[in-house]
């Protein structure tokens, strides 16, 4: 959706940004653009800042499964999922 609209908007400057007597965008349409285009991105990337909303994935995923072991045999124990969906997990070798 926000490359559609952003394409859009980008046409929308060039078309009105032409050199006189052709179908051709200014220097200036893309300088426009360009600048807008920067705002767009920074403003979004202040919000993100600023918002404070952070994903818990990993929180999540950390609390999922248990038992990951105690390294002394350089292998990963079968982990355990906690709750009512809990089933079998792949285990992994550490070749370290």
């Amino acid at each position: 959706m926000g490359g559609a609209v952003g394409s859009q908007l980008a046409a929308a400057v060039l078309a009105s940004r032409v050199i006189s007597g052709t179908s051709l965008p200014d220097d200036s349409g893309f300088t426009l653009a360009f600048w807008i285009a920067t705002a767009v991105a920074a403003s979004g990337a202040l919000y993100a800042l600023l918002s404070g909303k952070r994903s818990t994935t990993e929180k999540e995923i950390s609390q999922e499964f248990v038992g990951v072991g105690d390294g002394s045999d350089g292998k990963v124990m079968e982990g355990k999922k906690n709750g009512p969906t809990a089933g079998s997990v792949d285990t992994a070798e550490s070749t370290g």
